[in-house]
């Protein structure tokens, strides 16, 4: 379970360097840098891992919630073969960690009396609420996807044996609230409610795909934990802004209508009193952009939103020492020493001013693609979870490494 990788040696490299976005298309080795450690937490074995979501807890202990697959290099949770694992092990011995791995959920099995059938578990998350770990899994029932919340025992590190199924309301047009469960037709009965589309879907999948989507991160404010609601299948889906006091039953505090592109992943973060909105849309035709906003407490759009490049996988956004980060990976052309330029994607972090633009940047580079991070604060530091994609070939199975590193910015 122990697996220690120096990012900037044959694996990964950081690149420290300032530059302007115009540069984007340089290579890598026009910057210097900086290595940096990283270790991989999942198991080398795995075809497939992905899709982290870390938690740090005061006692300094890191919970890092994600799925895998054994049998298949397939991130799809069609295949049938993925299940959901929970790793623990203390912050202060990371870079050569004591990993406690807890297998949570696959199909076909329980938890209380949510049981997941048809598909495999997908996209978890952990957060602490009210002092209390709690996990949110896109789980499968009754033909669609149903958000559910579990907390984690702290003693065993594994989930306790109880669900609770997740629970979604609004006010609608009449002042009388609405509460629906948070699942795929939930959903859908949401979006209708702000005369969406719904029938449209997003690209050829199918409607209960990937649906619905909430953030990895909550931001307590408060009695009130905020976090972000995208979804993948509307085309036409725009992101809102909800919150809960129990991370089980969410209510809607504001929709960003001024998103037309659809919505398929949604972050934010709270800081200079408004709220900053990243969004990757659900419309391929468009280059899957990355569109940034800034809104009030209130739900008044203030900037954007303002189309800051492509993404290929989850982008994210959070506050560090006064400052604001984006974070997303790109696509810029290597050249190799033998002359060949080949694809891979890269992790950016850009510090974002107050007005939407972009000041200066770093990247975390490899020669295998990067993708789905997850950053966690403890004590005044920052720490990552991301992941490396290895072996990716056109029409082959690819195989994806959790990892876990300290970021100095």
């Amino acid at each position: 379970m122990k697996h220690h990788l120096k990012l900037g040696t044959a694996v990964m490299a950081i690149i420290m360097a300032t530059f302007p976005s115009q540069a984007r298309k340089k290579d890598a080795a026009s910057f210097p840098i900086d290595p940096i450690a990283a270790t991989m937490i999942s198991d080398p074995a795995n075809k497939m891992s992905h899709a982290p979501s870390t938690v740090i807890t005061e006692d300094g202990t890191v919970y890092v919630i994600y799925y895998r697959n054994l049998y298949k290099g397939i991130e799809t949770p069609e295949n049938n073969t993925s299940e959901i694992i929970l790793d623990k092990f203390p912050l202060k011995s990371w870079k050569n960690p004591k990993i406690t791995r807890t297998h949570i959920l696959s199909n076909g099995e329980s938890v209380g009396d949510f049981t997941q059938n048809t598909m495999s578990p997908y996209d978890p998350q952990i957060n602490m609420v009210n002092g209390r770990i709690v996990c949110t899994i896109r789980g499968y029932e009754n033909d669609e996807y149903s958000l559910f919340a579990s907390y984690v025992d702290t003693g065993s590190g594994t989930l306790e044996n109880k669900a609770f199924r997740c629970t979604l309301s609004w006010k609608g047009q009449d002042g009388t609230t609405v509460t629906v469960p948070l699942t795929t037709s939930g959903l859908r009965q949401f979006y209708q409610s702000l005369g969406i589309d719904t029938e449209e879907a997003f690209s050829r999948e199918k409607i209960g795909k990937h649906n619905p989507y909430i953030d990895k991160r909550y931001v307590r404010r408060g009695d009130w934990y905020y976090t972000a609601l995208g979804c993948w299948c509307f085309r036409h889906a725009v992101p809102a802004i909800i919150r809960t006091k129990d991370g089980i039953n969410f209510e809607v505090a504001f929709t960003c209508p001024q998103y037309t592109l659809g919505a398929a992943e949604v972050t934010f973060e709270i800081a200079d009193g408004s709220f900053y909105i990243l969004a990757r849309t659900a419309r391929p035709e468009k280059g899957r952009g990355t569109y940034l906003s800034r809104y009030s407490m209130d739900g008044e759009c203030m900037y954007g939103p303002r189309r800051i490049g492509d993404v290929e996988s989850l982008p994210s956004i959070f506050a560090h020492n006064g400052k604001v980060y984006a974070i997303r990976n790109i696509h810029p052309n290597y050249l190799l020493p033998n002359g060949k330029r080949v694809s891979r994607s890269r992790i950016r972090i850009s510090e974002v001013a107050q007005d939407l633009q972009l000041l200066r940047s770093w990247e975390i580079a490899s020669p295998n693609s990067l993708q789905y991070y997850n950053v966690a604060g403890h004590k005044g530091r920052l720490y990552m979870t991301f992941v490396e994609s290895r072996d990716k070939k056109p029409g082959k199975d690819w195989k994806g490494n959790i990892c876990f590193t300290e970021l100095n910015l």
